[in-house]
């Protein structure tokens, strides 16, 4: 019988095989140990050991070349004949007489003990006997130490007390630093607003002197400018006068230019009157010119 599904990659020098689509930790399979691998380069290896589904473990290492992706090609029994039940009951014996073998080393031996797990690795282990008597010394040790280990543990309860006692007061300490440091920092600010506020002070005293001075400066000028408003007046009421009588003139000057205008209108009435006088005569003269000429030219045909 033969187990075919998936592929298998053999690497030189190595007892593992690394399946791919492999199911050889089915027992239905028959892939047990003592059956048969053909590798590819046609030997034939032993099954050690099935760890998984895609690992087993050689009796020997592999000798041909690496290769990837080679068919599975395992030869297995019929499934349920007296062959397969032969290997499987003879791979748990060999298996238990292993486990037993080496559990009497451990329960018996003085020196380290080294036990085969059920992947193949191997643990060294020290043996039962080297446990208990380790055990029973610490025992021993523990019983002989107790006041010792006691008094040590209460100096360790002190000193953690005390510890945490130096750790509150360095908490103080640096809270108390922390506001000294704030204090001063508030006094340097002060100093700081008492230096800025006598500097103020000056400015305003200075500023002060220089008010107080342009203060008499302007009474001085108010004096000077109350005079010449008073001569302002004066010289105000005198134009005011002035004003007057230049407006009692101009009242006379108008009722003379009335007149005027008045001895105008009938000079133009006269001279109006002139002209049209003048234009009668000159009509006249015309008209005298005219007889005088017809006088003449009669007298004439009278001679």
């Amino acid at each position: 019988m033969w187990y075919r599904e998936g592929t298998i990659t053999f690497t030189q020098g190595s007892n593992t095989l690394v399946g791919v689509g492999t199911a050889w930790n089915v027992t239905a399979n028959g892939v047990l140990p003592g059956m048969i691998v053909i590798g590819p380069d046609n030997k034939l290896y032993e099954i050690k050991r099935v760890t998984s589904d895609t690992n087993i473990v050689l009796s020997e290492p592999y000798t041909g070349e690496t290769q990837s992706e080679v068919p599975c090609r395992i030869i297995t029994t019929y499934e349920g004949d007296l062959t397969q039940f032969s290997a499987r009951f003879t791979a748990l014996m060999s298996r238990m007489s292993a486990d037993s073998k080496s559990m009497r080393s451990w329960l018996t031996a003085l020196d380290e003990v080294t036990i085969e797990r059920e992947d193949g690795t191997e643990v060294t282990v020290k043996p039962l006997m080297q446990i208990v008597n380790e055990h029973n010394e610490n025992v021993e040790w523990y019983k002989n130490n107790t006041d010792a280990i006691d008094a040590a543990g209460d100096k360790a309860r002190e000193a953690a007390a005390s510890a945490a006692a130096a750790a509150e007061s360095a908490n103080t300490a640096g809270e108390k630093a922390s506001q000294a440091s704030q204090s001063a920092s508030a006094a340097e600010s002060s100093k700081s607003a008492a230096a800025t506020s006598a500097g103020a002070a000056k400015t305003s005293e200075t500023n002060a002197a220089a008010s107080q001075k342009s203060a008499a400066t302007s009474a001085s000028t108010a004096t000077t400018k109350a005079s010449e408003a008073a001569t302002s007046a004066r010289d105000a009421a005198a134009s005011k006068e002035a004003a007057k009588s230049s407006e009692t003139s101009a009242a006379s000057s108008a009722s003379n230019a009335a007149s005027s205008a008045t001895a105008a209108g009938n000079s133009a009435k006269a001279a109006k009157t002139s002209e049209t006088n003048a234009r009668s005569s000159e009509t006249a003269a015309g008209q005298s010119a005219s007889a005088a000429a017809g006088s003449k030219t009669a007298a004439a045909s009278s001679a």
